[in-house]
């Protein structure tokens, strides 16, 4: 079977990114006895990842450099924030230091319900530093593996847009 819309991928990856200062860095290693699974057209990907995917079948070697432009883009200063360290307060007045710290990944939400996420940078007397910016921005990518298994997608995956089963979540 080839991965096209409507079938789950199984991929071994290793994604790695190098930004313009040199710096290299590996983002994500999956081996073939613990892949990636992903539902084809539903899932937020790199991009032109899924297009070099697309046609593929278990077996195929697949290779992909991504530029910083056609990917995350630059990380850009503005999407920095410093947000008061009140807005951090548990109930009974202390600071969440087991969730607000340096590293620590956070989901917010705007005064208009939406969800964004930020990495904490700093964690000061009177503000936390947030940097809004995707993960990968501010690296050219290179992405290489080998697709391990492909299989039709069941109704219920297509319904709920995620996979279900191994590699997936369980209902």
């Amino acid at each position: 079977m080839k991965i096209a819309p409507g079938t789950v991928a199984a991929i071994a990856v290793e994604i790695t990114g190098s930004s313009a200062d040199g710096t290299e860095k590996i983002f994500q290693k999956r081996d073939e006895q613990h892949p990636f699974y992903f539902l084809v057209g539903q899932v937020d990907m790199i991009p032109l990842l899924e297009d070099v995917l697309i046609g593929l079948s278990a077996a195929d070697v697949f290779e992909l450099d991504v530029a910083m432009d056609q990917a995350y883009g630059p990380h850009r200063a503005e999407q920095m924030s410093d947000l008061p360290i009140d807005i951090f307060r548990l109930p009974d007045g202390g600071f969440d230091s087991a969730h607000v710290a340096p590293g620590k990944w956070l989901n917010l939400e705007d005064e208009q319900g939406q969800s964004h996420k930020a990495r904490v940078v700093s964690v000061g007397d009177m503000s936390v530093r947030l940097d809004f910016n995707h993960p990968l921005a501010g690296y050219d990518l290179h992405c290489s593996g080998v697709v391990v298994d492909v299989r039709a997608a069941t109704a219920d995956e297509c319904a709920h847009g995620h996979v279900h089963g191994p590699g997936g979540v369980f209902h």
